[in-house]
């Protein structure tokens, strides 16, 4: 956001939505690097990277599957952090050991930066972020310093459930 740049998201579900035959995740996969191309410059961000299997890990029953679809999404991964490109490239992961070294390498994701849980700042700063607006006028730092050690998906929970019961009592949100 802090870029002014549009993002496209995608990922290894996303390119499985269709049949999961090799053709058709690999035209998912195409469709969402063509996306990120046109629109450029922009952020390319795909999410859940650890679904993309290990090949240290694999058996030889799936070797020759998967093999055929990280090689091409490590091609189109350099070619699109090579220079001429104009895409950002972000994945998330809960688990970077799961990652296939290839992935982490210079010139495809080529640093792994652990974002640990939000401060009391960090916090007000996303219920602020989610709360679009509805109580602008309210001190929202008690809010934040209770749910201390939260994360920021369970902070946005948060405002979904306050949005929720202000709905279900049929009044706007209150701090309370």
């Amino acid at each position: 956001k802090s870029c002014n740049l549009p993002v496209i998201s995608t990922s290894m579900a996303e390119w499985f939505s269709g049949t999961g035959y090799m053709d058709s995740v690999l035209r998912q996969m195409h469709a969402a690097f063509d996306a990120a191309k046109a629109a450029a410059p922009c952020v390319l961000f795909f999410d859940e990277a650890d679904a993309i299997p290990n090949r240290a890990n694999l058996d030889s029953r799936h070797i020759d599957y998967w093999s055929t679809i990280i090689g091409a999404l490590l091609e189109r991964l350099s070619d699109a952090a090579a220079g001429h490109s104009r895409l950002v490239l972000i994945a998330a992961t809960n688990h970077p050991g799961r990652l296939d070294s290839a992935l982490v390498r210079p010139g495809r994701f080529g640093r792994i930066i652990e974002i640990g849980r939000p401060t009391a700042a960090d916090l007000e700063g996303i219920l602020r972020q989610h709360l679009d607006g509805d109580l602008s006028d309210v001190d929202l730092g008690g809010v934040a310093a209770a749910g201390s050690g939260a994360t920021g998906a369970q902070a946005t929970a948060w405002v979904k459930g306050a949005r929720r019961l202000a709905r279900l009592a049929s009044r706007p949100m209150e701090i309370g």
